[in-house]
């Protein structure tokens, strides 16, 4: 049974490939907050910002899982973001829904962005992933997946809805800000779902700016 849940989005000006320096920044972050929440959602790439240099990827034991895992159980909320992985020397843009149990889901980006070295370097996932929290379906979308509508259709073979809420972990340049809100927006209509964006702030180490 679909009950209430409290959605909190962590945008942040996130340090360029220093994992330990963002896990410390979220935690002060993490540590402010009053109420109780059910879901706590990072960006893309939350613990190195936008990059595809395999020297900043993470193993699935890594400190960032780590610290997902001890932050999901302390706040007693799932916590999701993307990371840069490398797994059986292939690397990924992963997103991970961690719950307070440890337990984990993970999404690998499907439309890696053919703006950047990130199509050459990464390997795209195959799967869509719906993740079901406190009584609703949740699919995980990361960044350059929103221009893609067909790879987020809601409707199944019978007619029914596949999720409830649709979320967009992203690294958005501010120059193509217009581009995000609106695809966020027609993400939502055609599929009949909430959309929740989150992209980072500040400027990253390309000097490419973010709001």
């Amino acid at each position: 049974m679909q009950s209430d849940i409290k959605i909190i989005s962590m945008p942040f000006d996130i340090v360029w490939e220093n994992p330990i320096a963002n896990q410390e920044l979220l935690t002060i972050e993490l540590n402010k907050l009053t109420e109780q929440k059910d879901l706590i959602i990072l960006p893309e790439m939350f613990s190195t910002g936008f990059t595809i240099n395999k020297n900043a990827a993470e193993q699935m034991n890594g400190s960032t899982m780590q610290w997902m895992q001890e932050q999901a159980k302390k706040m007693n909320a799932a916590i999701v973001g993307s990371l840069l992985i490398e797994e059986e020397k292939k690397y990924y843009n992963r997103a991970i829904f961690m719950q307070p149990d440890g337990n984990y889901f993970t999404y690998n980006k499907h439309h890696l962005f053919i703006g950047s070295p990130e199509h050459k370097t990464l390997t795209p996932g195959t799967t869509n992933t719906i993740v079901e929290w406190k009584g609703w379906r949740i699919a995980l979308f990361i960044c350059f997946d929103v221009r893609f509508p067909i790879w987020s259709w809601n409707i199944s073979n019978n007619n029914l809805y596949n999720y409830d809420i649709a979320i967009y972990m992203a690294n958005w340049p501010a120059v193509r800000e217009h581009h995000w809100q609106a695809l966020l927006h027609a993400r939502a209509i055609e599929n009949r779902c909430y959309v929740i964006g989150v992209n980072r702030t500040g400027i990253d180490g390309n000097n490419i700016k973010h709001v």
